[in-house]
């Protein structure tokens, strides 16, 4: 199973602590095969009252314009680091659902 490095979770972590409870990390990798960062991973917290309340499909645009490259993959469990692959669509839902 993939995870997260320790120091990168704790950081997660720590950014978790003021944001609402029913917010996720959102997990994205790079899929371009000619990018020299190939495989590489960004995380961005998504949910209310976040910039995005679902997960778009690629990761946002930053100053060089690369987030098309990032394409989603699921969440970050924050127990154990732990990267939860989801279908787009199925993730969209599980944000949107009710809170029970």
């Amino acid at each position: 199973m993939e995870a997260v490095d320790l120091a990168r979770l704790e950081v997660m972590r720590l950014r978790h602590v003021d944001a609402d409870p029913r917010c996720v990390w959102a997990v994205y990798e790079n899929q371009a095969l000619d990018s020299a960062t190939a495989g590489g991973r960004i995380y961005i917290l998504i949910g209310p009252g976040c910039t995005h309340a679902v997960p778009p499909p690629h990761a946002p645009d930053g100053a060089h314009g690369l987030g098309w490259m990032y394409l989603f993959r699921g969440f970050v469990e924050l127990a154990d680091g732990t990267i939860e692959k989801l279908p787009l669509e199925e993730a969209k839902k599980r944000l949107e659902a009710p809170v029970q």
